[in-house]
């Protein structure tokens, strides 16, 4: 097509071959069918009727807009290069087997939902730059996923959620791999997942949605206090910033960081069996903790407190210690047990100077030995220490101004340990 001015035609339909829009004030169809072959051009193809994509590629510097929604089918490639694609209405996408149905974007395409999206595959899809070069996914309407199986978008391939742009994981995962940012919504029942990239989240995602990091970063950078579901980190780092803080439904740390300068408060039960928590801020255990696993855990500069009830155990000798380093700051207000059975340590392997504080009950029922090394261990006035079996070894100072009690034994082997209350009989 390479008239000079605005001109309409009837429906197009391409199973093969090429079809360039290349007219200069663009092509208005009533209706496109792709199928195979390639649509292509620099020109803009406006589409008032309904938009059928079932396999072949659209390329090309040029622009189509699907403003009569579109229906994205079958199992074939979807392949959008140089191109970007803009879809209004309603698109429904889907699938028939794994991986199958996949839109590869590549050479800076740009796929943007204006409308309603409804990723309704039944299997494993993707959204990917299989094609090379960027990619970018940007939402300014409604994306919702009902599908129980997981969406991925990956490799260089942002998904950018715009302020009016709400992303509903019904249910499966959506996971990201590819960054991006999201000024707007995040909800639902389902998972979004973390795989790599950096993606910023201004407004955190909803409370029923479960959110795991498992690489790359995801940022939490809103202005005031926000609330989100259970956070799962495996692997890569969430960075809590937003400056009145989060709240979240629960929080596992298996592997990985939590990190940044701002507070995040644990309304339920925080489990903790390997990884980091790092960085200027504070993490607030509200609803209790369970310590577990051979694996350290590493607390580097930040406070964690301890609220509720916390369970301390291990698997073997010298296994799960807690590493403190940077000035650090472990302070239990609840009812901490140390459950350890085999011998452990708190310490600062980590470097610098760091503090436990106990205000409230700090429990050792196991017959072995827990050392506290290298930083100060404080019992306040409202703290008691019961040692009801096995040895405490403090190692380097401190103070108590609370209760030493039980049938174990304390020992003082390193700095100075001022006793205001002299241990129970």
């Amino acid at each position: 097509y390479t008239g000079a001015g605005a001109q309409s035609t009837g429906s197009l339909t391409i199973s093969g071959g090429a079809a360039n829009v290349n007219t200069g004030g663009g092509l208005t169809a009533t209706a496109l069918s792709l199928s195979s072959g390639t649509l292509g051009g620099g020109a803009t193809l406006d589409v008032s009727g309904a938009t059928s994509w079932s396999g072949g590629t659209m390329t090309g510097p040029g622009v189509t807009n699907a403003n009569g929604g579109m229906t994205i089918s079958s199992d074939a490639a979807h392949d959008l290069s140089q191109r970007a694609l803009n879809l209004f209405g309603t698109t429904t996408w889907s699938n028939l087997a794994a991986n199958g149905g996949q839109i590869r974007l590549g050479n800076g395409a740009i796929l943007s939902n204006n409308g309603t999206f409804l990723d309704q595959t039944g299997f494993g899809a993707q959204i990917t730059n299989a094609l090379g070069g960027l990619g970018t996914f940007a939402n300014t309407g409604t994306f919702t996923k009902s599908g129980t199986a997981t969406t991925t978008v990956s490799g260089n391939l942002a998904v950018n959620n715009a302020a009016t742009g709400v992303v509903s994981i019904n249910a499966g995962n959506l996971t990201l791999g590819g960054g991006g940012s999201s000024t707007g919504t995040f909800n639902g029942a389902g998972t979004l997942q973390i795989v790599s990239g950096a993606y910023d989240m201004i407004n955190a995602p909803a409370a029923t949605l479960a959110t795991v990091v498992s690489g790359g970063t995801l940022n939490y950078t809103g202005a005031g206090a926000q609330s989100t579901g259970s956070l799962a980190i495996s692997g890569g780092v969430a960075n809590i910033n937003n400056a009145g803080g989060l709240t979240a439904t629960a929080l596992t740390l298996t592997g990985g960081t939590l990190g940044g300068g701002g507070t995040l408060n644990v309304s339920g039960a925080t489990s903790w069996s390997g990884g980091t928590m790092s960085g200027p801020g504070v993490t607030n255990a509200n609803g209790g903790m369970t310590l577990s696993g051979d694996s350290a855990h590493d607390l580097t500069q930040r406070t964690l407190n301890l609220f509720g009830t916390t369970t301390w155990s291990n698997l073997s000798a010298n296994g799960g210690q807690i590493r403190l380093g940077s000035g650090a700051n472990l302070s239990n207000n609840g009812t901490f047990l140390d459950q350890t059975g085999f011998g452990t340590s708190i310490n600062t392997d980590l470097g610098g100077g760091a503090t436990f504080s106990n205000a409230g009950s700090f429990t050792k029922s196991g017959a072995v030995t827990t050392i506290v090394g290298g930083l100060g261990f404080n019992n306040t006035a409202t703290g008691v220490v019961n040692l009801n079996a096995g040895t405490l070894t403090l190692a380097s100072g401190g103070s108590n101004t609370g209760a030493f009690n039980g049938s174990g034994t304390l020992q003082i082997v390193s700095g100075a340990y001022d006793m205001i209350n002299a241990p129970a009989a």
